[in-house]
């Protein structure tokens, strides 16, 4: 196993870690809320604010898992994981599994005047549509 030298990313780079350090501190737009969500949004993932260590008993690999922020919003990561964990809970716990779906067909703006014109056009829209799907 190759050990390498942990190097924390420096905050300067985003563009959060300039808006933190120029913005004054004292302004009212600048909120407590927002102060502490981009504090933690900057030690997102950094091993010097925390983390776990595991150990695999076969192989006595380790390595660190450092801590997240586990925010929404501002960190794409954290965000990320928390869409598909909750999606994955409504698709497996809310949703009723049901043998329908939910389709949205739209007509392009160039030929909407024909529809317009002649209503009877629709059915042959809608037979065209089936087919599609079905095939």
């Amino acid at each position: 196993m190759v050990c390498r030298l942990y190097r924390p990313a420096s905050p300067a780079p985003r563009r959060s870690g300039r808006c933190s350090t120029t913005a004054p501190q004292n302004s009212p737009a600048y909120r407590t809320a927002a102060t502490s969500a981009i504090v933690a949004f900057r030690r997102c993932g950094d091993l010097h604010a925390g983390f776990n260590r595991f150990h695999c008993p076969d192989c006595d690999h380790e390595f660190l898992l450092a801590f997240t922020c586990q925010q929404r919003g501002l960190c794409a990561s954290c965000h990320q994981r928390r869409t598909l964990i909750e999606g994955a809970f409504i698709a497996g716990t809310i949703c009723a599994p049901v043998p329908h779906r939910h389709l949205v067909l739209t007509v392009p703006r160039l030929i909407r005047e024909l529809f317009l014109g002649d209503r009877s056009l629709l059915g042959h829209f809608d037979h065209a549509a089936h087919c599609a799907l079905i095939a």
